[in-house]
Formats: structure tokens, C-alpha cells, sequence
């Protein structure tokens, strides 16, 4: 079974048992739920979408060149609110990653034929 480990800036990482390289769930948001995003979030978000997306891609240059892998994990609001909810978790960046690592987590249990495409 993997683990999922927080590092200190409140990102999830998912250590799978079978293989020590780490695997970094990234919570990737769609443009068109932008909006949406900030308006539910606790904390600060970037201003545009276009904003954050460059800085979520300097992230994963950054974190690959390290000899690491990232999996971005899209998150639907709707999804995430439900499991918010009954987690009793806020809207932040920290639960967002959280949800982002647990997916990915589901995603790596489940059987490959079993699995869909995203």
C-alpha cells in the first residue's frame, strides 16, 4: 500500500511501498472552474488561471528535474466539496492536496484494467 507523507509546504506526497521514488500528487484545476476555485477557497489563490498555471508548471520543472515524478490529479470542485465536507476540512491548498494525494493514492490500488483513463 502506498503512504502519503506532507511535506512542509502543505503538498502531499504519495510514497508508493513497492518503488522509493517519490511520486507527487499535484491538485490541477481546470480553467473553466477558475473562478469557482476562489470563490470557495479559504486562502489566497492566484489572480487568473493563467497565473497560476505558469507557476504550477515552474513547480513541476522544478520537482522533475530532481529525478521525481509528478502526476497532476484534475479536481472538480463539486468532487472535492463533498469530501471536504465530510472530512471536515476547509477549502485551502493543504486539503486540496490532501484530496489531490488520496486520489492518486485510489487510482494506484485499483487494478490497471480496472482504471480510467484520465
Amino acid at each position: 500500500m502506498a503512504e502519503i507523507v506532507f511535506d512542509g509546504d502543505g503538498f502531499a506526497v504519495l510514497i508508493p511501498a513497492m518503488n522509493p521514488k517519490v511520486i507527487m500528487a499535484v491538485a490541477w484545476y481546470r480553467a473553466e472552474d477558475w473562478q469557482r476555485w476562489q470563490a470557495i477557497s479559504v486562502d489566497k489563490m492566484e489572480d487568473t488561471y493563467e497565473e497560476w498555471l505558469k507557476e504550477a508548471q515552474r513547480f513541476v520543472l522544478e520537482f522533475t528535474r530532481q529525478g521525481n515524478e509528478i502526476q497532476r490529479v484534475v479536481i472538480e470542485p463539486d468532487e472535492f466539496l463533498k469530501w471536504a465536507g465530510n472530512s471536515g476540512k476547509q477549502v485551502s491548498g493543504s486539503s486540496r492536496s490532501e484530496y489531490a494525494a488520496l486520489q492518486l493514492r485510489t487510482k494506484s490500488e485499483q487494478p490497471r484494467w480496472y482504471r480510467k483513463e484520465q
